[in-house]
């Protein structure tokens, strides 16, 4: 059963380490680029929690969930202006 797990686990790395490698590099410089963006919200997110932990109001602010449910909204009110 491992084996197998194991065996299964390498081939579909194999598959996506083949479509990385066979994307465009703008598309490739792209997804880099908001994996770095994603990060350093995180990073802010984390200190923000750490210097306003006495703070609800403003740590609250600092919320990766906030952004998230902005984006969505974002797009569902484009989806709906089609």
């Amino acid at each position: 059963m491992v084996t197998q797990a194991r065996k299964n686990l390498g081939e579909s790395q194999g598959t996506q380490e083949q479509a990385l490698t066979s994307m465009p590099q703008d598309t490739l410089k792209l997804y880099e680029t908001k994996g770095r963006l994603l990060t350093s919200i995180e990073r802010v997110n984390k200190i923000a929690k750490i210097a306003f932990w006495d703070r609800k109001d403003l740590s609250a602010q600092f919320n990766k969930d906030v952004l998230n449910r902005s984006r969505k909204a974002r797009k569902t009110a484009a989806a709906e202006a089609v």
